[in-house]
């Protein structure tokens, strides 16, 4: 359970990185946060389609396939991903 926890960690680091590095540079080559072999996977299971709002080949292009991963629907009303609190740590 605790090496589960540990790559939870890395991953979760990993993502609010990304998040934080597209928001300053949005238009980043993506190998300054992605390995070539992560972004080969990402253009593999993720199609194009409803990423008309980034230029492509750029961070926040990737950013918004991999937030596509977890659910993130890439309308055109929809504001760009955010790295959000599930509230269960706030009080109030």
């Amino acid at each position: 359970m605790a090496n589960l926890v540990a790559v939870f960690c890395i991953m979760s680091w990993r993502v609010l990185w990304l998040t934080m590095l597209a928001r300053t540079a949005p238009e980043t080559p993506p190998t300054a946060a992605l390995t070539e072999q992560e972004i080969d996977i990402l253009d593999q299971i993720v199609s194009n389609a409803g990423n008309r709002q980034a230029t492509p080949g750029s961070l926040i292009f990737y950013l918004t396939k991999l937030a596509r991963l977890g659910g993130y629907l890439a309308r055109i009303s929809d504001p760009p991903p955010e790295i959000r609190s599930s509230g269960a740590a706030s009080a109030g």
